[in-house]
C-alpha cells in the first residue's frame, strides 16, 4: 500500500499534517544565495535545522527588476526542479533534505539576486 503525497503548485512535496511530522518554525534569518549561475549548489543546513529533519520550508525572494528561474531539490537528486519567480516578489516551497540536512538551490542569475531563507522544517 502506498502513502499519500501532497504536492504544491510548483510540484514540491508537502508533508501533510497528521502523519507524524512535527513542524518547527524558524525566523528565516539564515539566508543563502547561489554563486554560480544556472547551477544547483549545495546548502548545508545542519547548523540551521534540527537533527532528524526530513523537509524544509523555504522562502525565496527575487530582489531584481526581472523574472528569474529558481529551484531547490534534495541533495544528490538529478531532477531539474525549477520554476519562474516574478520581479521583486516572494515564493514559498518545501524541499526534502537528506540525512546530512543538505539541499541544493538553483538561481539563473549569478549576481546574488535570489535570496533563499529557511522558515521552518518538519521532522
Amino acid at each position: 500500500m502506498g502513502r499519500i503525497v501532497y504536492v504544491d503548485n510548483a510540484g514540491n512535496l508537502v508533508p501533510p499534517s497528521g502523519l507524524g511530522f512535527t513542524f518547527t518554525e524558524l525566523d528565516g534569518t539564515d539566508t543563502h544565495s547561489v554563486g554560480v549561475a544556472a547551477t544547483f549548489e549545495d546548502w548545508d543546513l545542519a547548523a540551521i535545522i534540527g537533527a532528524g529533519a526530513k523537509y524544509v520550508k523555504i522562502a525565496i525572494y527575487n530582489a531584481t527588476g526581472g523574472f528569474l528561474t529558481f529551484g531547490h531539490r534534495k541533495d544528490g537528486s538529478g531532477l531539474v526542479r525549477t520554476d519562474v519567480i516574478q520581479a521583486a516578489s516572494n515564493r514559498d516551497g518545501v524541499c526534502e533534505c537528506d540525512a546530512s540536512r543538505v539541499i541544493e538551490c538553483y538561481d539563473s542569475s549569478a549576481t546574488f539576486d535570489l535570496i533563499f531563507r529557511i522558515t521552518g522544517y518538519w521532522s
